[in-house]
Order: C-alpha cells, then sequence, then structure tokens
C-alpha cells in the first residue's frame, strides 16, 4: 500500500486502498491465529525428538521432512480392583493434548465504519492502443482511463468544549467490532484427535512366571524362572523382587542361586530376570494343601505381582 504524507501531517493513500486495508488486516489476523494455534500444538502436545534426529537406537535413518517429535504423553497411577477382590495399581498414559481445550478460532464477523475524504482524482491518457479479444483495430481510438481517487481517514468531530485541532493525531477515525468463533475442525486435526484416542492406555508393568503352579512333595523342590517387564513390555533390568507366602506355610525360596528369605529383594539380572528354586520341607504342609508364593516389584513407580500356587502333595 502506498501512503502519501501531505503538508498536516495525515496520511492519504488511494481510495481503492483505504478500503481494502482494514479487510487485509482482518485477514493477517486469521493468519496469526492460525500460526499461534499451530505453535500451541507443538509446544503442548510433542515433544521428545528435534528434527532431523533419529531414533535411538533404532538404527533408523533421519526423521522426514516436517518432524515435530513424539507425541508428549502425560501417566498418572491409579488402584483397580481385580476380579480376584485385589487391589492393583495401573499406569494410564493419556496424551497431554487430549486433557486442554484446542483454542482455534476464527473471525466470524468484522465490522469497520469510518470516514473518508477525498482529497484529489486523477485521470490519466491511455498509454497504448486498446486490445480487443475478437474484433476493433488497434488504432481505433478509446476513451480515457477511470480516474484514481486519492483520500484519507477523516477524525472524529471534536468533542463539547474541545478546539478543532485539539489532539487531532489521537482521535479515532475508525469504528471496529470483532466476532470470534470456534474454527471448524480441519482434517489433519480431525485424524490427530482419532490418533490421540487410540494412544489413551490403561497399562502397568508384569511378572511372568515360566509356571504358574507346581506341586512338590514334602523335601522336593523345582525350579522356574521370573521375569519383570516394564510397561511397554521391556525388560525391567535390576527391578527389587520380594515374595511372601501362605501364612505358616513354612516353603523356602533360593533367588539366582542363593538363599532368598521371604520380604527379602532380589536383584534381577539385565533381561529382568530371576531363577527362582521353590522347596518344600519335610512337615511344611499338609498333604494336598495349596500354597500361595505371591512375588511383588515397584515397576515405572507401579508395584506389580505374580503368585505362584504350589501344591504339596505327592
Amino acid at each position: 500500500m502506498r501512503f502519501v504524507r501531505s503538508n498536516n501531517a495525515l496520511i492519504s493513500a488511494a481510495l481503492h486502498e483505504l478500503i481494502a486495508a482494514p479487510v487485509l488486516a482482518v485477514i493477517e489476523a486469521d493468519y496469526m491465529a492460525a500460526r499461534a494455534f499451530v505453535r500451541y500444538i507443538g509446544e503442548y502436545g510433542f515433544g521428545g525428538q528435534d528434527h532431523g534426529a533419529s531414533h535411538p537406537g533404532s538404527g533408523a535413518a533421519a526423521t522426514p521432512d516436517g518432524f515435530v517429535g513424539e507425541l508428549r504423553m502425560v501417566s498418572f497411577r491409579v488402584d483397580q480392583t481385580e476380579s480376584d477382590g485385589r487391589v492393583r495399581s495401573r499406569l494410564v498414559r493419556l496424551p497431554a493434548l487430549s486433557l486442554i481445550p484446542l483454542p482455534l478460532l476464527k473471525v466470524k464477523e468484522a465490522n469497520f465504519s469510518f470516514s473518508v475524504r477525498i482529497l484529489d482524482g486523477v485521470t490519466e491518457a491511455p498509454k497504448g492502443p486498446l486490445r480487443l479479444l475478437g474484433g476493433g483495430r488497434e488504432d481505433e481510438p478509446h476513451g480515457p482511463e477511470p480516474p484514481r481517487w486519492r483520500a484519507m481517514f477523516v477524525p472524529d468531530e471534536p468533542r463539547d468544549g474541545e478546539s478543532p485541532g485539539w489532539g487531532q493525531g489521537l482521535q479515532a477515525n475508525m469504528d471496529v467490532k470483532i466476532s470470534v468463533t470456534q474454527s471448524d475442525l480441519t482434517a489433519g486435526i480431525v485424524r490427530l484427535l482419532s490418533v490421540m484416542n487410540e494412544s489413551a492406555q490403561v497399562v502397568s508393568g508384569s511378572i511372568r512366571l515360566s509356571a504358574a503352579r507346581v506341586r512338590l512333595a514334602a523335601g522336593e523342590s523345582a525350579t522356574l524362572t521370573l521375569q519383570v517387564f516394564d510397561f511397554r513390555g521391556d525388560p525391567a533390568r535390576g527391578a527389587a523382587v520380594r515374595w511372601d507366602s501362605t501364612p505358616g506355610a513354612g516353603i523356602q525360596l533360593a533367588g539366582n542361586g542363593a538363599p532368598w528369605p521371604e520380604g527379602r529383594e532380589v536383584e534381577a539380572d539385565s533381561s529382568g530376570a530371576v531363577e527362582v528354586r521353590v522347596l518344600l520341607p519335610k512337615g511344611a504342609a499338609g498333604t494336598a494343601e495349596e500354597i500361595e508364593v505371591r512375588f511383588t516389584a515397584v515397576v515405572d513407580g507401579v508395584t506389580v505381582s505374580e503368585s505362584l500356587r504350589v501344591r504339596a502333595g505327592s
């Protein structure tokens, strides 16, 4: 837009540019709102990987153009009562972006009221022959160009008791009313919301036993493998595992080749595993009695457990 400064320090421009200025301002406002929304999505919804970085340990090539990072998740612990009546902790993981409203706004209506003073109009002679499509000769004369009007915004009239020149540069010369509404969700945002719904999880780590039940006669032993996993399903290296059993059962355990007293912790190896040897001493339990051995570990701040059933009898 070309502006001309007149002698009275007010700015003038072509009439069509004055009229277009507020319209262009609305378009620019919508554009700035869209950019702020994209920045909001990137700041609160994604993180963890920089543009062009490779995933650690994956051996994958550089990430594609436009990569904004991993979906940012939040997690919290809840206690759930399961079918066996026991209360167990679970880890709930949700996309952070699903917990906050999306400020996707647009200008619904814009009303402008302003006064314009026409300063002058200029009519220019034709600069060249008129070329018509489908008829006419280039040397035929044609009429003059329409006038180009130069105008300026007019400040409001001075209030009562004010001189006409008082505060002229600070007086309003345009009334603006803007109505903002929630914008329609784009196809990409709808797809993102769908992915976030699928990403919500109720998860926890786990303890897995190579055998859930064993039968032992008095004085016999059995060996099995216990393995601890985190909520991603990866081995929980170094997890501390302890056990307890039915009161008065008198059962004995060894972990990784060493005595393992009840309530004492044994550390899992690099694969999250503990080799468990279960011994039922003579006279420890009555014939055909079932003993429960419960293993527990804390993984990602959540207590996980699994039970081994030992059937006493030949």
